[in-house]
């Protein structure tokens, strides 16, 4: 599960676990965490000796408890080892790991996520049941998160921020295992799965029975738009809503705005605009064609530019990153291009993109477009835009002419409109239960 979901975080990875013996006694929670990005190997071989594994082993166990985590920084240091997950209270009975990103005091807390662990162990210490410790929880922690904890004594808790920012759900296999992960496509598919709702937590106790806590009204989820544009797995359902059809919807909607630049070929970059591109061609009759691959395998293991934590590493990412296919050059060579990515955040990617295809196939002319609006805001709830000097396209009043300026292009920067783009995704949603989105990278 952790490595399909490793496309989001590459900073660090980790483990918790405990067994609950014959007798129901939970033993000391154990943590192991790593730096980098989650392994091919076995994770077995890694978390546990040879006793180790035979110790907590199912036969030996009544019911077995285990969380992971993979890292992507945007609060705290993404060098700092203590920061990785799980983390865990100093009694060592609460194990935590966080999705997201809330508002605290850094300086007494060091990571947002030290501050969920703090207010959750206060809270369920104080409170008489878990349904007024999580209302309390909900009513203090101003932010989006979802969290899933182990907490001695208790079991399994996994819940969800009250507007539903950022994923989570639950699913089961068909041996009747649970599980919990930010993204469906974490599971086998024949798992069920369902979301957890907003201000929502799933109980999974000791003796394995599962109970679903509302400690609040219940409000449809807002989920943040940057999942469907960049964040989540093309296998994913987020909120009822396939990725997968967000992004063809995407390309659907492109077609009118960039039809009258009567492009020859769409170039996409790899990997989100794909599945977009090779629709937005066949609307528009022209060709479509994977110029770019990414270098070399762990390259494409960990692909995501956007989430390295500095700019520094970023522009040595892109560097090398990318190349030019040989056999694709002469199908697009001289032609007019339309190069098509997901969102241009800091315009770090697309600006070495540019210079490598101008370079390889010397367009007639080169247009881009975004699948999102422009990026013109800082985020506070889980994805690392800090602060709008970083923004290639904030601090203007002509976004498209300054973005292509900047990028070398023809043209303006083709941009999908806000309102248009959130109106397409609702009409995806299976479940009709989302309210509206995350937004404000968008809005000013």
């Amino acid at each position: 599960m952790l490595r399909n979901l490793r496309h989001r975080g590459y900073d660090s990875w980790g483990l918790a676990q405990y067994a609950v013996d014959d007798v129901g006694s939970c033993t000391t929670i154990r943590t192991q965490r790593y730096s980098g990005s989650v392994p091919t190997i076995p994770i077995e071989e890694i978390m546990f000796s040879e006793d180790e594994a035979q110790q907590n082993s199912p036969q030996s166990n009544r019911l077995s408890l285990a969380i992971g985590h993979t890292r992507y920084t945007t609060r705290g240091s993404h060098e700092c080892y203590s920061q990785a997950q799980p983390l865990m209270n100093d009694e060592g009975t609460i194990a935590l790991v966080h999705n997201g990103q809330v508002k605290c005091d850094e300086e007494k807390y060091g990571t947002d996520t030290m501050y969920l662990l703090e207010i959750l162990e206060e809270c369920v210490l104080s409170e008489n049941t878990l349904t007024e410790a999580f209302q309390r929880l909900f009513l203090t922690v101003d932010g989006g998160y979802s969290c899933i904890a182990l907490v001695s004594g208790i079991g399994i808790l996994a819940f969800r921020d009250p507007w539903g920012r950022r994923p989570l759900c639950v699913g089961s296999t068909p041996e009747g295992d649970i599980l919990f992960a930010s993204e469906s496509c974490a599971f086998k598919c024949d798992d069920k799965f369902f979301d957890i709702e907003p201000a929502e937590v799933v109980w999974i106790s000791e003796e394995g029975d599962v109970q679903i806590l509302r400690p609040l009204y219940y409000r449809p989820a807002s989920p943040c738009l940057f999942e469907f544009i960049y964040l989540a797995h093309d296998d994913s359902i987020i909120d009822g809503i396939p990725v997968r059809a967000a992004r063809k919807k995407m390309g659907t909607m492109m077609a009118p705005l960039v039809r009258e630049l009567n492009i020859d070929v769409v170039v996409p970059v790899p990997h989100t605009p794909v599945v977009a591109g090779k629709l937005l061609a066949k609307i528009l009759n022209t060709g479509f064609v994977e110029l770019l691959q990414v270098r070399s395998r762990q390259a494409r293991r960990e692909s995501r530019t956007f989430i390295l934590p500095t700019q520094t590493a970023r522009e040595q990412a892109v560097r090398q990153k990318f190349a030019v296919r040989s056999q694709e050059i002469q199908k697009c060579r001289g032609k007019t291009l339309l190069i098509l990515d997901d969102s241009i955040v800091r315009g770090t990617t697309l600006k070495h993109v540019v210079g490598l295809i101008r370079a390889a196939v010397n367009p007639a002319k080169l247009y881009v477009a975004s699948l999102s609006p422009p990026v013109i805001s800082p985020n506070e709830y889980g994805i690392d835009i800090p602060n709008r000097d970083r923004l290639i396209a904030a601090n203007t009043a002509t976004i498209g002419k300054t973005v292509a300026e900047k990028l070398n292009v023809d043209g303006e920067v083709v941009y999908q409109s806000l309102e248009r783009l959130e109106e397409g995704l609702k009409e995806l949603c299976q479940k009709k239960t989302v309210e509206g989105f995350e937004d404000s990278v968008f809005r000013e």
